[in-house]
Order: C-alpha cells, then structure tokens, then sequence
C-alpha cells in the first residue's frame, strides 16, 4: 500500500521482497519527522556503527532503515481484521484466547496441498495440554 501521505518511497524497501495482492496490508511510515533524514544521514557518514538497510522487512534487519507497518488507509491491518473478522460467523470456528498452538496435525491433502484439521494446544490459565481434531 503507499503510504498514508503519498511519498515517493524510493530506496525505502525493495519491491522485489514484497507482493502487492497478498490479505495483509503493509506501508511505510507517512509524514517524515526532521529526525528521519538525520538518522539516515548517520548511515551514510557513520556507516560502520549505523549501517542503512535498504528494507527492513526483507530478512537483514540489521542497521537502520525504514520500518515497514500494517497499516492501510489509516486502519491497522492485522491477522485479527484480515483473516479472523471475515469468517467469524462459521459455525466450525473456536477461537480459543490464552492459548498456544504446539503442533499441527496434517489429516491429509486436497489438489496438492496438506490439509490441517487438527491441532494441539496449550492454555496458559492452567497449563495444561489439549488436542482438538
């Protein structure tokens, strides 16, 4: 998405790195402060300690650079809003809060691709281990 304020993101990122048709919304930061150029001024002059890293959401996220956002028209863009908020109402959905996925189990593959229908979780209210399939 560009950013909320129309800039010209050139040398921002690298659009090779990233899609354009993908359910997750992601920009660059809109309305630059006065500290933004200095910052990437630095890694030109002090290259060595502050190295620029022309994007860092392409994997070397070392250095500095400018940081991608979820953000599309002024709406944060999350896996919540994204995925979760369209299919909420299917009634083979649970949603479960306060826990952690620890495995998935693969039932099988349709056109090639594995199927997931089952998954073992943690709940972090009591610890303990549970298994939905």
């Amino acid at each position: 998405m560009p950013p909320v304020d129309g800039h010209n993101t050139t040398g921002q990122y690298i659009p090779a790195n990233h899609g354009t048709n993908g359910t997750l919304l992601v920009t660059l930061p809109g309305f630059s402060q006065t500290i933004d150029a200095m910052a990437i001024s630095a890694t030109k002059q002090l290259s060595a300690e502050f190295p620029f890293s022309p994007d860092m959401g392409g994997g070397d996220v070392l250095g500095l650079g400018w940081v991608q956002c979820s953000i599309a028209n002024g709406v944060r863009s999350s896996s919540s809003t994204m995925y979760l908020r369209p299919i909420l109402a299917r009634k083979n959905l649970h949603v479960l809060i306060n826990a952690t996925v620890t495995k998935l189990f693969q039932t099988g593959s349709k056109n090639g691709k594995p199927l997931f229908r089952g998954v073992n979780y943690a709940s972090s209210s009591n610890g303990e281990s549970h298994s939905s399939l």
